[in-house]
């Protein structure tokens, strides 16, 4: 089931920057993880990268990787370095307050258990 990363991030609680664009995207799956070599051979255009990686690199492989949105983790606020590269690109930033195992579930739950493979 797909669903607009604006209604996830309403359905985590999830804080959005006030400067974050406003056109949407839908998300089908989500990839999760601390290795950025999992989260780029994983991602593609309609998924939601969850992770607590945070600095302008990951703003710069959200680019690279076509991703529409990432969510960080338990209330980890960019810096400056992050939240520039990532409105410039155009990918949608949230913070979850969760942490990786919480707001996993939830996703699953909001998004279901279907295979988009």
């Amino acid at each position: 089931m797909a669903m607009l990363l604006s209604r996830i991030a309403a359905a985590l609680g999830a804080f959005v920057p006030p400067d974050q664009r406003v056109d949407d995207a839908d998300v089908v799956r989500v990839v999760a993880g601390d290795r950025m070599s999992d989260l780029v051979s994983e991602s593609d255009e309609k998924t939601l990268i969850v992770t607590n990686l945070a600095g302008p690199q990951l703003a710069s492989a959200a680019a690279i990787m076509d991703v529409p949105g990432i969510c960080l983790l338990k209330a980890r606020r960019q810096d400056a370095e992050t939240e520039a590269p990532a409105g410039r690109d155009r990918t949608f930033v949230m913070v979850s307050p969760y942490d990786m195992y919480q707001t996993c579930g939830r996703l699953y739950e909001l998004l279901g258990a279907t295979d988009t493979e």
